[in-house]
């Protein structure tokens, strides 16, 4: 797994996030924007960056149920609401900043991946009937965005493969099924099971799928609907 800072409180990504607000306000961004999505954006990552210090500054108890809980709604947010406001932005065509917001993301992306990883290194992954479904979730979209680090995707990958003959409840099966054809997206190889698509030039556009004959198959054999959770 990747590595972190001392402790296993990584402080890289939304404590780095600061040097973006500073640009956005010093390049005089909000007479530009008439949304005001600008201003709402350096609210957003003022909030997240103060959220994510104010939970470091807890009692760090990462065996406690309650603490994982936290732990991973916190990381879902961050992810969640900036690829919100970069979606929200995109579609309101102010582009001015995109790149700076995407880069934001990524910075995000890679705490958010260096805390869980951290947290994994003597645990296994979270099972749905000790932590719910919901925080289960929040650290599945965690992995799904680490394209960064393949090993980790697949290490994951693996666990969630171990779990699933035990109890077919303990491991989300779209959750599986999308991380399995995200490292193949990232190992550009033909995906099993056809989650995701894409879009050019305003167009949908599907990924390869390993012998399309049988994907359906494949995807009735984990629970999965012929469209469900393809994106």
């Amino acid at each position: 797994h990747s590595q972190s800072s001392p402790a296993g409180r990584p402080r890289g990504g939304l404590s780095s996030l600061a040097s973006l607000v500073l640009s956005m306000q010093t390049r005089d961004a909000l007479p530009r924007m008439g949304t005001g999505a600008a201003k709402r954006a350096i609210q957003l990552i003022g909030e997240l960056h103060a959220d994510w210090e104010g939970f470091l500054a807890l009692p760090r108890r990462p065996d406690e149920l309650s603490w994982f809980q936290d732990f991973a709604s916190r990381m879902y947010r961050a992810d969640q609401s900036l690829r919100d406001l970069y979606v929200e932005l995109l579609d309101a065509g102010d582009e001015l900043f995109l790149d700076e917001l995407g880069r934001a993301i990524a910075r995000v992306d890679l705490r958010n991946q260096h805390a869980l990883s951290s947290w994994l290194e003597s645990r296994e992954w979270p099972r749905r009937s000790v932590y719910g479904e919901q925080t289960c979730e929040h650290a599945w979209m965690v992995v799904l965005h680490a394209d960064g680090d393949l090993d980790f995707q697949q290490a994951v990958c693996m666990e969630m493969e171990r779990l699933r003959p035990h109890s077919e409840e303990e491991v989300d099966s779209t959750h599986y099924a999308a991380l399995f054809d995200r490292i193949r997206i990232n190992l550009q190889q033909p995906l099993e099971y056809g989650m995701f698509y894409f879009v050019e030039e305003g167009e949908r556009r599907d990924y390869p799928v390993r012998e399309p004959e049988s994907v359906a198959s494949r995807r009735r054999a984990l629970g999965l609907s012929d469209r469900q959770f393809r994106r």
